[in-house]
């Protein structure tokens, strides 16, 4: 499972640039790293301890005096915090941010100060939910993110579903020849939904793939056979119109 990862990243630092994005769009969220997610699809189990949760946002003012006005990277349940002081856009898909570090809990005392050889990150993206970074603060030399979610101020509007099937395979593509699976779902279990790709064909039949949320997994995919929107299912049970 892991060379199939590596040969997944590789691909995608191969592969052309597509979409433009900007770095605002990779804040106000979670994230699972690459050996938490091998170790989710090796497990094919979920991951529901906070520990190992990485967050970071990025300054909207760079190179600020004030470091109220600078962004963060932090890692749940390791100490210290990397300080964004700035974030320069190289092209359509990858970004370079300045950082430097001070403590978790800093106040007047303790105001860091920007470096003038500050340590860069260079962060490569593959898609909106995936992050490639090379010299991260507080960690490998490099390191791969998977969102896992988005926080409640995010401007992604998500719909409620519910699973109506047993055993139902979640995958990190949209697709069951190379999609790896994350793991099962089961009757019941709710999930969001934030999107869906075009019509495919899958275990014989032709759906969507829904792009989800759900607890413990990175964003994931699940084929629109095996998910009813809980509008849809309150609807057919006769308690809404």
């Amino acid at each position: 499972m892991k060379t199939k990862l590596n040969i997944i990243i590789l691909l995608f630092l191969l592969s052309s640039k597509i979409y433009a994005y900007e770095i605002q769009d990779f804040s106000n969220s979670e994230w699972f790293d690459n050996l938490t997610v091998e170790y989710i699809i090796n497990n094919q189990t979920p991951i529901l301890e906070l520990y190992d949760i990485i967050n970071f946002k990025f300054p909207k003012k760079n190179n600020s005096v004030d470091y109220k006005d600078w962004g963060y990277y932090s890692i749940t349940g390791i100490g210290g915090v990397g300080a964004i002081y700035s974030v320069s856009k190289i092209d359509d898909n990858k970004f370079i941010f300045e950082y430097g570090y001070y403590p978790s809990s800093a106040d007047q005392n303790q105001i860091p100060v920007k470096e003038s050889n500050p340590n860069t990150c260079t962060v490569y993206v593959q898609n909106e939910n995936t992050l490639v970074l090379i010299n991260p603060p507080l960690g490998m030399y490099r390191k791969t993110l998977y969102r896992k979610s988005y926080t409640k101020d995010s401007s992604v509007i998500m719909e409620e579903g519910i699973v109506n099937d047993l055993n139902v395979r979640i995958r990190l593509e949209p697709t069951t020849s190379k999609g790896l699976i994350l793991g099962k779902l089961q009757t019941g279990n709710h999930v969001k939904i934030i999107k869906k790709s075009e019509l495919a064909d899958a275990d014989g039949k032709k759906n969507y793939w829904y792009q989800i949320q759900v607890e413990g997994y990175p964003i994931c995919w699940i084929f629109g056979e095996y998910v009813t929107k809980q509008k849809d299912f309150l609807k057919n049970f006769g308690f809404v119109e």
